[in-house]
């Protein structure tokens, strides 16, 4: 971690002049980064995009079309675990202390996927690194199996029985005078 540091040029960050030429500004836009997970933990493909930011917020419908537009990679279908948000709000004057690590901030956290996200004005040096991260999880196929086939009555053979036409009329002579007289009878009831 020591030697990360040292080859960290952050002189240009420590100078004061520059410093106070900082301000927050909203963010054109914003990187989403798509991981998906296999079944056995492991990161199967993280996939990087760039979505436009009006005004600050990226709505509850855009999200949920994000979200549906992505639950589906190499044929395999994704369940969403986590939304995560990566977003640097420090004020111009704190970021001395941070780059001093004497402020703590945690930037890090779990959004709602039905809320809109409001996005604050960053330092642009930060605009980067903000991000969107959706943690999709694959989910275990499961292949159903129909409860009227047996895998025993695989040849099962079928009787068809068939009708002269003749014959079919008979048969409905005889079902309508069998409806006539239920019908009889049960009027005679009431």
């Amino acid at each position: 971690m020591e030697d990360l540091e040292e080859d960290l040029d952050t002189s240009w960050i420590e100078n004061a002049e520059f410093q106070d030429s900082y301000e927050r500004e909203s963010m054109k836009d914003i990187g989403l980064f798509f991981i998906y997970i296999h079944l056995d933990g492991s990161i199967e493909q993280i996939i990087q995009e760039s979505e436009s930011c009006l005004q600050d917020c990226i709505s509850k419908e855009r999200l949920l079309h994000i979200i549906q537009s992505k639950r589906h990679y190499i044929g395999k279908k994704y369940r969403l675990m986590d939304l995560l948000s990566f977003h640097v709000t420090l004020e111009p004057t704190q970021l001395n202390d941070f780059i001093q690590r004497e402020t703590s901030a945690d930037f890090l956290k779990v959004l709602p996927i039905f809320d809109p996200i409001h996005l604050e004005p960053s330092i642009f040096i930060f605009h980067d690194l903000n991000g969107l991260f959706f943690c999709f999880k694959e989910v275990e196929s499961i292949v159903t199996k129909s409860i009227l086939k047996n895998g025993c009555d695989v040849n099962r053979i079928t009787k068809k029985v068939r009708l002269s036409p003749e014959e079919y009329i008979e048969r409905k002579k005889k079902s309508l005078k069998r409806m006539m007289r239920r019908a009889a009878h049960r009027t005679r009831r009431c």
